[in-house]
């Protein structure tokens, strides 16, 4: 049985902000077998998350995953980390005026995945349930996926004090 990977998000008196990169994937809830993944693909882009001290959440989700993509859409996200062991977060996407996302409002709850201490190459990984807030397009509120973000670059501490300040 796998265990409990160590709290990677710990609170430090010397740190002001914590930088998380991650490959954000969500799917859909489907009983059936899937041979494909773009069949239970719901979401898929780069998180991008800076943690303060005190728990406060702030960063982005942009739209497609691609990193060389020409132009990509990008949500705002809030939040709060609801626990630091087991690390787990709330948080809110809201798009972005005038663009491909600009109607978009989705809630986010997730915890850190189990790990096995003797994995190779194992990156933490946040699971949980997206769940869509409001209605867009042809799309109902209260629509829900579950989700997986996996660390894409190492967690790094920054001595910034906001996402603005880069």
């Amino acid at each position: 049985m796998p265990t409990p990977a160590p709290a990677r998000l710990q609170r430090s008196s010397g740190l002001r902000q914590l930088r998380v990169t991650s490959s954000y994937r969500s799917f859909l809830n489907r009983q059936d077998p899937a041979d494909d993944f773009n069949r239970i693909r719901f979401g898929e882009g780069e998180l991008f998350l800076w943690v303060a001290p005190d728990g406060v959440i702030q960063g982005t989700l942009g739209c497609p995953a691609d990193p060389l993509a020409n132009e990509k859409d990008f949500m705002d996200v809030t939040g709060r980390v609801t626990s630091w062991l087991p690390p787990a977060v709330e948080l809110e996407g809201l798009g972005r005026p005038e663009t491909g996302t600009e109607a978009f409002d989705y809630k986010y709850q997730a915890i850190l995945a189990p790990s096995f201490p003797d994995a190779d190459d194992q990156r933490p990984a946040l699971v949980g349930t997206v769940m869509r807030a409001k209605p867009h397009d042809s799309a109902p509120a209260s629509f829900t996926a579950s989700l997986a973000w996996s660390q894409s670059s190492a967690i790094s501490c920054a001595r910034r004090t906001s996402p603005e300040s880069r």
